[in-house]
């Protein structure tokens, strides 16, 4: 276990400490952002057009705890909601343009570092590591 966790970190590592330097010149359009928001922010970019509820779910938080988030983010102008076009009772959450721009270029940077790795590796490891990865998320 503790070899898999050290070559686990040391790879994690490597990966945000590249990421790290090529997104010097990126950053976020919102001061006083903590590590939460962003990770929030991301689940926003990530699952485009989410319903609070689904959210709430993405995030492991309360539906009080999902409101409270998008409320602060609403007041921050990073995210809006929009009617759905099939039922008016529910919103789509969306990110505003600045932010949209902002995870373009930050996911182009970790798909780009990411090709590097997969590069080096046969299909067949592809393979085998898409299902230990796989294996290990459902263990969470």
């Amino acid at each position: 276990m503790a070899e898999l966790k050290e070559a686990y970190y040391r790879l994690y590592d490597k990966i945000v400490a590249e990421q790290l330097e090529r997104e010097q010149e990126l950053t976020l359009p919102f001061k006083n952002i903590t590590p939460n928001d962003e990770f929030y922010l991301d689940i926003l970019y990530r699952h485009k057009n989410s319903t609070l509820s689904e959210f709430a779910k993405l995030a492991q938080v309360t539906k009080p705890g999902a409101t409270h988030i998008i409320g602060k983010f609403e007041k921050l102008g990073a995210v809006y909601r929009r009617h759905s076009t099939l039922d008016k009772r529910i919103y789509h959450l969306e990110l505003n343009d600045k932010l949209v721009e902002y995870y373009q270029k930050s996911y182009q940077i970790f798909d780009d570092i990411f090709q590097k790795l997969e590069v080096k590796l046969k299909p067949e490891e592809v393979s085998f590591l898409i299902k230990l990865f796989r294996k290990m998320e459902d263990s969470l």
